[in-house]
């Protein structure tokens, strides 16, 4: 896709000096790219803090596990 945008000169400049060798078009493309990866994580990241989490989570996962409590797995078994 073709777009026309304004880009300071000087942020144009530093850019191509981080992207050695590279062209504007493909300086651009790369330095959106990692903008967007960013986002992606800053979310991740930031997703922890909407959810209250209990501090004894792992005993209770520990009732999941296999290895321990075979006959809760086994098929039409208790």
């Amino acid at each position: 896709m073709r777009a026309t945008v304004t880009i300071d000169e000087s942020l144009l400049q530093d850019l191509l000096s981080v992207c050695q060798g590279e062209d504007y078009s493909e300086a651009i493309k790369k330095a959106l790219r990692e903008y967007i990866t960013w986002k992606k994580w800053e979310r991740i990241l930031t997703l922890g803090n909407r959810f209250e989490w209990e501090t004894d989570v792992l005993p209770k996962l520990d009732l999941f596990n296999p290895r321990k409590y075979r006959q809760r797995f086994r098929r039409g078994g208790k």
